[in-house]
């Protein structure tokens, strides 16, 4: 059995690997779980698919819902934020990503991985 829909789908375009074309970003939730779903203009790379159960005791995991997309510059310096180098995360004026907000805790931030050629999140 299929959890009832939250909100209505959320989309967010945001040219996410760097190609001067927009992405596609597609946000579904329940009360129980949230999908993020990526989809490239370029379309010989498949969707980037992520799932995340709604629980404020795992890091892996949003706080609450509803949720909702928020398109983020990528202007900020990643290695200090976690206090490690991050491979792959290209700091730019120009290059932007997006955080999935549930105004509890912290973002879930996404970014184009550009060592892996992936999209990845990160959380404080």
């Amino acid at each position: 059995m299929f959890a009832a829909v939250l909100a209505p789908p959320q989309t967010l375009l945001v040219d996410l690997d760097a190609d001067h074309h927009l992405d596609t970003v597609l946000l579904t939730q329940t009360q129980k779980a949230i999908e993020v779903k990526v989809t490239y203009v370029n379309r010989s790379m498949p969707p980037a698919d992520f799932h995340f159960a709604v629980d404020p005791h795992r890091e892996d995991a949003v706080c609450a819902v509803p949720v909702h997309l928020k398109r983020e510059t990528l202007d900020y310096d990643l290695s200090q934020a976690l206090g490690t180098p991050v491979k792959g995360f290209v700091r730019s004026a120009h290059l932007y990503g997006f955080a999935v907000v549930d105004e509890t805790c912290d973002s879930l931030h996404f970014y184009w991985n550009h060592a892996t050629h992936r999209v990845q999140y990160w959380r404080l």
